[in-house]
């Protein structure tokens, strides 16, 4: 009945779905990882999505007829694992006194009955291409009320179709006795559209009906459904990492867990468009072509042009315009290798140089043999696909982009000309002047606008810190000060500013683009987008940094050292003054402050901040001086002696390099049974453990860690900044940095690098390659006196 209502209409059918988006973009190997539900858990859990837990799995007869069953527990799901269409799972929720299971349905199962199940599974009976097949156990998921007062029995899950990283179309599928205690809907369970900017309910759908109410007569529209960016935020990394262009990504919001995904499918139903009242083919030739470099710009996107409040015309992002022949970046992790790459629209996928991905270290677990994951910046767009290895030894590129990777772009017709041509009789072509130094003016006058910890400093600071120790259970709400300047008209003037593809003009262009994230940064400060905007500007705790900093937390000590001689503030001041004679910075002050955050701090304008009443130990002193003058100031003096004042302000994500050198330079000088040693991995932990958790399990999270009930505070209020409400997950990031940094700094050093190179101004430690193409760059003048 409601498919008459899309008739011409832009309907996406089977057909249409098979041949104009499976085919095309989901390619064999993607699709297979996909049809594998343990491959495909295991492959996104250890890329930072959250997977049910998993329990057991059996393969084979042999290992049925030795599993115990009373491992089990009292609740749990058996699955297949290539199980189609919720065929063949079984969600058990409880174990009765006569040791017999109770499914979500009410029908009791027995262990002879699983067995009997599980052979079913093993034969095959329910996997896609009725082949051999594994049978798994792993935890079940409680789910959250998502409608009030509808009873729901079963595991509600929220289905969400991604196409170019951006969330098309969502629908909530509700368990009915009809459907068996199965979210599905063509087994009879009701799907129920998804605004995707609000995230509220619309229309719903059973049995490819409409229906104008939910079971106990509780309306459809206008539920909210809670954590809805995460949710769209995991669908779109789902993606990004699958590399599965058209994609359904199925989401639980447990109870304690929050949003988890627990399947991705790659060949999604479509009744989706039922439930929304909205054709589905529509929306996907929208964003086909769009450039989306992230998951964040892909739900940012998602969320602007099929949200009911969407602007009825939307303007595509303008189309770079570049050559055949091209250069870019490689990205790998935190570093970056430039290279040539040759842009064929003649070939569908990418192609990398077998000898160039082995050297770089391209593949990751899970992939192929013959396929690598690559993430190529390429006229300041990033690009992630797959690229097949091939022999390039005799080409003159070794890397290659297909139009599947380039749609993005438009290629100027007249470099294919010069493309033909031998390398011996190609032409350079004319370079024009380009006025550096009026383009460093500009982009400096435009970061010097965004003064980020001044708008992230709540005004209110004293009294909620006042009403959080008098409150066990407080967090505080926080209020900030009202942004002073045009946020608009900057990103306005910023757009207008245009980088030359050169060493130079690329670290100008980098740092444009660490503005307008700045920028973005701002915009969401008192929302809980704060923490993706964050994101995008710092990144988050990596895995393997986590696991280094538990480990390093585990080797402190059960008391940290106290030295009983301790300097005040103002005799700290004289320290601090000793040091600048020692270095020649005559120029430079101290100034007490009251109301600062750390106990020093160096500012702009040649004056360092220290916190009026702060006392040091003598050896905590010289690490701070280490720190804030080896460090910090020297950087900034000698980055004033470079013809551009980037080098000042510092150069695009500079700051990690920063702040890990700072650490790295006061550990130095300071001993294992410092307290002050450990923060850096302190607060890194603390970064992750925000993302779930509220201000005040921040601040209980520290004091088990055997830290101070102050360093508890402070460390809860630097990733807490930014939100309003703190009793909220997420926040701010920036604190990971430090730890992360110090990691690089290690390593840089320990495989043989000159520190004094990353002096020469506030430069990044990934950009030393780009800046000894510089010309004209001065040496550092001033270094640690302790190097």
């Amino acid at each position: 009945m409601p498919f008459s209502l899309f008739k011409d209409h832009g309907i996406l059918g089977i057909n249409a779905r098979n041949l104009e988006y499976l085919r095309p973009f989901n390619r064999k190997k993607a699709v297979k990882m996909a049809d594998s539900k343990l491959a495909t858990k295991q492959f996104l859990s250890t890329r930072g999505i959250s997977v049910p837990r998993l329990i057991a799995t059996i393969r084979n007869h042999v290992e049925l007829e030795k599993f115990d069953f009373s491992t089990l527990g009292n609740s749990f799901v058996l699955k297949p694992n290539a199980g189609y269409g919720g065929e063949g799972i079984i969600v058990v929720e409880d174990k009765n006194g006569f040791g017999v299971w109770e499914k979500v349905n009410g029908e009791l199962i027995t262990e002879e009955d699983m067995r009997e199940h599980i052979l079913d599974i093993l034969d095959g009976k329910f996997s896609i291409a009725s082949l051999p097949d594994i049978a798994f156990f792993e935890s079940r998921l409680v789910s959250k009320e998502l409608i009030p007062g509808l009873a729901v029995r079963g595991l509600p899950d929220i289905r969400v179709i991604v196409h170019n990283l951006i969330p098309v179309m969502a629908m909530l599928r509700i368990p009915t006795p009809e459907s068996g205690g199965k979210a599905n809907v063509h087994l009879g369970g009701i799907g129920i559209g998804i605004d995707i900017a609000s995230g509220k309910t619309n229309f719903a759908t059973q049995w490819n009906n409409l229906i104008d109410e939910l079971p106990g007569d509780i309306q459809v529209a206008g539920h909210q459904i809670p954590h809805w960016d995460e949710v769209l935020k995991i669908a779109s990394d789902s993606q990004l990492h699958t590399n599965l262009g058209y994609l359904a990504a199925d989401i639980v919001i447990d109870e304690k867990e929050g949003p988890v995904l627990i399947e991705v499918n790659a060949r999604a139903g479509l009744m989706v468009q039922v439930a929304n009242l909205a054709p589905l083919k529509k929306r996907l030739e929208r964003v086909r072509g769009l450039k989306v470099d992230s998951p964040e710009k892909g739900v940012m996107l998602g969320k602007e042009l099929f949200g009911k409040l969407a602007k009825k015309k939307t303007t595509a992002p303008e189309k770079i315009i570049v050559s055949y022949i091209e250069k870019g970046e490689i990205l790998i992790g935190e570093n970056s290798y430039n290279v040539m790459i040759e842009l064929d629209p003649t070939h569908e996928t990418a192609a990398v140089d077998k000898e160039l991905a082995q050297k770089l270290e391209l593949a990751k677990v899970g992939e192929s043999e013959d396929t690598v994951h690559l993430k190529v910046l390429l006229g300041g767009e990033r690009i992630t696909t797959v690229g097949e290895l091939r022999d390039l030894k005799e080409a003159e590129y070794k890397i290659i982009l297909g139009r599947r990777d380039i749609q993005g772009f438009l290629i100027d017709p007249t470099s294919l000309e010069e493309k033909s041509l031998p390398k011996a009789e190609k032409k350079k072509k004319p370079v024009k002047s380009f006025d550096y130094l009026k383009c460093d003016k500009k982009l400096m006058a435009l970061d010097s606008q965004i003064k980020l910890l001044h708008y992230l400093k709540p005004i209110n600071l004293f009294a909620e810190r006042k009403k959080f120790f008098s409150n066990k259970d407080y967090s505080p709400v926080f209020h900030y000060p009202k942004l002073s300047f045009d946020i608009d008209k900057l990103a306005s003037e910023l757009k207008k500013i245009k980088c030359p593809d050169t060493p130079l003009g690329q670290i100008f262009r980098s740092k444009k683009v660490e503005i307008e994230r700045k920028a973005n940064l701002l915009q969401a400060i008192r929302s809980e987008e704060i923490t993706n905007r964050s994101k995008q500007l710092y990144g988050f705790p990596t895995e393997n940094n986590i696991v280094v900093a538990k480990e390093l937390l585990e080797k402190k000590p059960k008391e940290f050292s106290k030295d009983q001689s301790v300097i005040d503030s103002a005799a700290a001041g004289a320290e601090f003054k000793k040091a600048f004679q020692k270095y020649g910075l005559k120029k430079w002050k101290v100034v007490l402050k009251d109301d600062l955050a750390a106990d020093a701090l160096a500012g702009k304008k040649n004056t360092l901040f220290i916190r009026t009443g702060a006392v040091f130990a003598p050896q905590r002193l010289q690490a701070t001086i280490a720190h804030e003058i080896a460090t910090h100031i020297l950087r900034t003096e000698n980055g004033k002696a470079q013809v551009y004042e980037i080098f000042t302000r510092g150069l695009a994500n500079y700051l990690e390099t920063e702040e890990g050198l700072a650490i790295y330079n006061q550990n130095l000088l300071l001993d294992e049974d410092s307290e002050k040693y450990y923060w850096p991995a302190l607060n890194l932990l603390a970064v992750d453990f925000a993302k779930d958790h509220s201000f005040r399990e921040i601040y209980d999270f520290v004091l088990r860690q055997g830290f101070s009930e102050e360093r508890a505070w402070k460390t809860a209020l630097k990733v807490k900044r930014g939100l309003r409400d703190t009793a909220q997950p997420g926040g701010f990031t920036k604190e990971h940095l430090y730890f992360s940094g110090w990691q690089k700094i290690k390593k840089f050093v320990e495989d043989g690098g000159d520190l004094k190179k990353l002096y020469v101004g506030k430069v990044r430690l990934e950009d030393l390659p780009i800046i000894d193409e510089l010309p004209g760059l001065r040496s550092a003048k001033f270094l640690p006196d302790f190097y």
